[in-house]
């Protein structure tokens, strides 16, 4: 992470950054919270940080600590920032306004998405709406290509997506204010999936395990971030067939070259170098120290094996 930071230093331009924080476990009984950073451009991950549930008031705010952290962090290597852009979390929105003042907050056009298939999901179960379950999946993806093909004006997303009541209806050529319009038919996540590979939610780990395996999940998606669409002998692009459960049907995937790993090379070569180094362990720092997730210390063993025996 920190020669891609170096690089983006010297490039002296402001940079996008896009956040997002992924739990080590399902719901809200999380322990771990890894917050990550990555440049838009290059889709590199530029700054990872861990933060244990006993650090905060609850699971919950562990992003906002992590978010906060991780920007930090960033600013102190002295880049400067032009937009982070992250989901909708009222913590983080308030964080953004208080602290970052300068930097433009946008959000994350995925988040806002799911959000609003959540709603016209729970608007098709009401009585006399069921139609509009039908409409749910185009309706959202409407969303996104506004949003993608706005040049971000403001005015053209606007207008672009008021066009779906006209379509809805059937209407594809309409008249606003003398103006003639018609239709025009026609990730974080996958680097969070790459931590996956190191460090499944299923499996409980230690802190420095926990923080190894984040880190490592780094290099792998930074060494292989921007690879090419497969093609066949032919020089036709390769995809695969796979069965989407959340759109109830088959979908094609593009399939992209083989991935690399001449990262873990680079890590044999220094640990070896590390371990030669007799001054190695004094070299070991971290920022946080993490505590017990117990809200007390733990007692002695002859006290609780008293208590053990009194039970009996």
């Amino acid at each position: 992470m920190e020669d891609v930071l170096r690089e983006m230093k010297n490039q002296c331009k402001p940079i996008t950054l896009m956040g997002d924080g992924r739990s080590d476990s399902p719901g809200f009984s999380a322990k771990y919270m890894v917050y990550s950073f990555m440049e838009e451009t290059t889709e590199k991950i530029v700054q990872v940080q861990l933060v244990q549930k006993t650090e905060c008031s609850s699971s919950v705010a562990m992003e906002k600590v992590g978010m906060e952290r991780a920007l930090d962090a960033i600013i102190a290597q002295g880049l400067s920032i032009e937009t982070v852009v992250t989901d909708r979390a009222p913590s983080i929105k308030k964080l953004m306004k208080d602290k970052y003042p300068s930097i433009n907050h946008q959000f994350d056009v995925w988040h806002v998405c799911k959000g609003l298939k959540k709603k016209l999901l729970s608007l098709g179960k009401k009585k006399g709406m069921e139609d509009l379950l039908l409409w749910t999946r185009s309706i959202t993806n409407h969303f996104w290509w506004c949003c993608q093909h706005c040049g971000q004006d403001s005015s053209v997303l606007k207008r672009r997506w008021i066009s779906l009541l006209h379509h809805i209806t059937g209407e594809h050529e309409w008249t606003v204010e003398g103006e003639t319009y018609s239709c025009s038919h026609g990730s974080l996540e996958v680097y969070h999936n790459v931590i996956l590979k190191f460090a499944p939610k299923r499996l409980h780990f230690t802190y420095d395990t926990m923080l190894a395996r984040t880190e490592l999940a780094v290099p792998d998606h930074n060494e292989n971030v921007g690879r090419f669409q497969a093609v066949t002998r032919e020089g036709v692009l390769r995809f695969k067939k796979i069965y989407s459960r959340t759109a109830k049907e088959w979908i094609l995937k593009s399939m992209y070259e083989k991935k690399t790993n001449h990262y873990a090379r680079e890590l044999m070569s220094r640990t070896v170098e590390n371990r030669t180094d007799i001054n190695f362990r004094s070299n070991i720092s971290r920022n946080v120290h993490p505590v017990s997730i117990a809200p007390e210390p733990a007692p002695s063993t002859e006290e609780l094996l008293s208590k053990r025996r009194s039970r009996t």
